[in-house]
């Protein structure tokens, strides 16, 4: 194999395979509920993520994250063709944006070792297995940099253009591209309206969804108290997970450096006052992916930075470091992409129970939980247009439900990783046991794949007058 093309098609190989041998085919984060949910809205043209109770007539909002939607929008046109799809989309933005940095390496002739910043960036690794909006945003900014270096004034204006249209997936976005576009380019003016015509797809978006073009999604607060956790994790990610990479930007050319520079200064600038600091609600292991993945669209920039510092390195063209990189890229896609399936293998026996167990019964489930596993069973509880029922503090819903039907069924998923989480389970046990009083109450099934999490399915009966 010509080695040019080594450091590009041997890792793709390793990492369809991996697809190929464990393929994704569960939701991985809770934010990707609601880009589902958003999808559907999409295909039904609905203003809102509810549902109708069938019972007390009651509707109930699903969990929505009011994201922006241009990442919804391709995963509702792939959920129109085939669900699982969806599932496969991270692959497919990941070759495209391997694709669009090759041709920027070779413009630039730097090596194409450096491809490995995106084979082994650990977040990226992750989150090419999930619906994430960080995954079409790596293939602008992929995207955009080719453009970059075309050094033409039609390719600046499409940059210019994509800059805009960026913010139809993650807001951030433009502070990765903005310098791109705006610091070589040769028209403001027809680059101010290549950038309005592509903002344009998240205002008619919005103005579809949520009829309101100018929405602005609420989220975690700003402020310098986050920053001295936000300092430690962006501190772990910039120095390990990408090796001392600050050290990289030594060698960018003095014309791209304040291009660069800019851009990835006020990210993380932007980045170090967010209150989003995940590691307090899931663990310094999770913790760094979620956090970690804020990085994936900023990735491309030390793509190129990594190619421009070890460009004069003689010995990165020895044949055993090469070969010490496909290690590592074996190592670290088939381990990450093992251990996701293997996760995921777990609640799809929560799945499979609520399919077996749950037929000819009107079941509930406490859906506005935001407990991490709920997520698995989501798309199987919209499949089937079950209610979203909150039944821990809605005493008046069970009492309706009492009154409608001789038999019911509740689908309680269960666990002990937070406090809140632990309360919410204490409260309906406490229900259980009040209704024990008036109604045959039988724990008919309980699976715990791990010893954190369980899932119980309750039958309820009216008692027969002899009873």
């Amino acid at each position: 194999m010509n080695k040019k093309y080594t450091y590009v098609l041997l890792p793709l190989i390793v990492i369809i395979t991996c697809f190929v041998l464990w393929a994704p085919s569960q939701l991985m984060i809770t934010d990707e509920l609601s880009y589902y949910f958003q999808a559907q809205n999409w295909i039904f043209g609905n203003s809102g993520n509810t549902l109708i109770d069938v019972i007390s007539g009651t509707t109930y909002t699903l969990i929505e994250g009011h994201y922006p939607p241009g990442n919804s929008f391709i995963l509702a046109g792939l959920l129109k063709i085939n669900d699982s799809l969806i599932y496969y989309i991270g692959l497919f933005y990941l070759i495209g944006s391997i694709l669009f940095l090759y041709k920027s390496l070779r413009k630039s002739n730097l090596p194409l070792i450096s491809l490995g910043v995106v084979y082994l960036f650990i977040p990226l690794v992750f989150i090419t297995r999930t619906t994430m909006s960080e995954m079409p945003s790596l293939f602008l900014v992929s995207l955009g940099i080719n453009l970059y270096y075309n050094n033409n004034t039609k390719s600046y204006l499409w940059l210019a253009f994509i800059t805009g249209l960026s913010i139809a997936f993650r807001e951030t976005n433009i502070l990765l591209l903005a310098p791109l576009a705006f610091f070589i380019s040769r028209n403001y003016v027809y680059s101010a309206f290549a950038f309005l015509l592509g903002a344009s797809f998240r205002c008619i978006g919005y103005y579809i969804l949520k009829t309101n073009p100018f929405f602005v999604k609420e989220g975690y607060p700003f402020g310098l108290e986050y920053v001295p956790d936000t300092l430690i994790i962006y501190s772990i990610i910039l120095l390990i997970f990408l090796p001392l990479s600050p050290i990289w930007f030594t060698k960018v050319p003095r014309e791209r450096i304040k291009t660069f520079g800019i851009a990835l200064i006020s990210f993380l600038t932007l980045h170090l006052v967010y209150g989003y600091v995940a590691h307090v609600y899931s663990g310094y292991t999770n913790g760094l992916l979620l956090n970690g993945r804020f990085w994936i669209p900023a990735s491309p920039f030390f793509v190129i930075a990594m190619g421009y510092y070890i460009r004069d390195k003689k010995w990165i063209n020895k044949n055993w470091i090469g070969i010490l990189t496909m290690i590592l890229i074996v190592i670290v896609q088939t381990g990450i992409h093992y251990k996701s399936y293997h996760r995921q293998s777990e609640y799809l026996q929560f799945r499979n129970a609520l399919q077996a167990n749950t037929k000819d019964h009107i079941t509930f489930i406490d859906l506005n939980s935001r407990t991490p596993i709920y997520r698995y069973i989501y798309p199987f509880v919209l499949e089937h247009k079950w209610s979203d029922i909150n039944l821990m503090n809605d005493k008046f819903h069970m009492q309706k439900t009492f009154e409608a039907t001789d038999v019911f069924r509740i689908a309680l998923i269960s666990s002990g990783a937070t406090v809140a989480q632990s309360s919410r389970n204490s409260q309906f046990y406490n229900m259980i046991n009040e209704t024990r009083e008036n109604y045959l109450v039988e724990n008919i099934l309980e699976i715990c794949p791990n010893t954190n999490s369980c899932l119980n399915i309750y039958e309820v009966r009216k008692m027969k007058a002899n009873q």
